[in-house]
């Protein structure tokens, strides 16, 4: 063998110890950036309560339980989700 196949073996002796080293390094990094820390459930729970409260005032509005009048509903609505979407919409 010559002395450049020696050099060049060598190397790839070497390159054979080294690479999984690095790519066990790369896939921990790749791991680590990629882990997402968990959604918060807020605002779920949030619209979730408040489609409750809406449907159980209209039910007893439509049997007479009480005289409750719809038309702040919407302005409130839209109050209410934008004031989730300050305080409470992108916490990270």
């Amino acid at each position: 063998m010559s002395e450049e196949q020696d050099r060049i073996e060598e190397k790839l002796n070497r390159l054979e110890k080294e690479i999984p080293s690095i790519v066990e390094q790369r896939l921990d990094d790749a791991i680590k950036k990629a882990k997402v820390k968990p959604k918060s459930d807020r605002g779920h729970v949030f619209w979730g309560l408040f489609l409750i409260a809406i449907g159980i005032l209209w039910l007893a509005e439509k049997l007479d339980w009480i005289h409750f009048d719809f038309a702040w509903l919407w302005p409130t609505a839209l109050i209410c989700f934008g004031l989730y979407l300050m305080f409470g919409g992108k916490r990270r």
